[in-house]
């Protein structure tokens, strides 16, 4: 039981700054942790990645609150675009919380692993094609909201691995897209862990009950609190150009490790 715990506090805490410092709600750290927790255990096969998927989602919750937090103090926030992305966000969470619990999802991560790595080479590379149209920022982004959500749930991920680029191909500064994918990781992460707690009847058939760990959600939690907010210092003391490229490389980790 203290492995599992400490097992757990240090999953939060690489996790937690990962999500300040990269906008991401930190699920590519606790979904594998997790699913190597659950397979040492007496959990059933079949809802292994299901629980890993849903526990990771909860934790998200707390740590994007205290990533957007220090962000926000750091003015680097875009909440007008929170609100837009955000409204598209619960529909396409939804249907993802479906898919979970519908098929395998391997053919959507083979697709999603071919988008990730096109992004992962965009953000590494020193030409990145952006909108210079800032107004845009101003038009409506239900749409690409609603794929962000759909996109995040079956990765058990809070969305910043899709949303970052997204806004950074507005034409926006990276750390300030960082910090408003964080806040967007919110509007995920609360709904997905609403609908994967809630017995919810969706056309007969019947989402999965009882899929979040609540004991690994505390422990991680606890840890992910204090070191989001460590990461989302260190974004704004790194340079844009690193800072991109850390992201980059990320991103094109994230990927191999779903091909694995």
């Amino acid at each position: 039981m203290l492995v599992e715990i400490l097992l757990l506090i240090g999953v939060g805490a690489i996790a937690g700054l990962i999500a300040g410092l990269l906008g991401v709600g930190g699920g590519t750290i606790i979904v594998p942790a997790l699913i190597f927790l659950f397979e040492f255990s007496d959990t059933n096969t079949n809802q292994i990645i299901k629980m890993s998927v849903a526990t990771s989602m909860a934790c998200i919750v707390i740590t994007s609150i205290s990533s957007t937090y220090a962000h926000h103090q750091k003015n680097g926030v875009m909440w007008n675009l929170v609100k837009s992305i955000g409204m598209g966000i619960p529909l396409g969470a939804l249907l993802g919380v479906v898919l979970v619990n519908l098929i395998s999802g391997f053919l959507l991560k083979i697709l999603i692993v071919i988008f990730m790595i096109y992004i992962s080479i965009n953000m590494l590379s020193s030409k990145i094609k952006v909108t210079k149209n800032i107004m845009l920022q101003n038009t409506n982004h239900f749409f690409p909201g609603s794929i962000i959500g759909f996109l995040s749930i079956p990765l058990g991920i809070g969305g910043g691995t899709f949303a970052v680029p997204y806004l950074k191909s507005l034409g926006h500064n990276i750390r300030k897209a960082i910090g408003t994918s964080a806040a967007c990781g919110i509007v995920i992460a609360v709904t997905a862990t609403i609908f994967f707690s809630l017995p919810i009847e969706l056309a007969s058939f019947r989402l999965n009950e009882n899929l979040i760990y609540w004991p690994g959600v505390f422990w991680i939690s606890f840890s992910s609190i204090i070191f989001s907010r460590l990461g989302a210092r260190l974004t704004y003391l790194i340079k844009e150009d690193l800072l991109k490229r850390i992201f980059g490389v990320f991103v094109f980790i994230v990927a191999i490790f779903l091909v694995i």
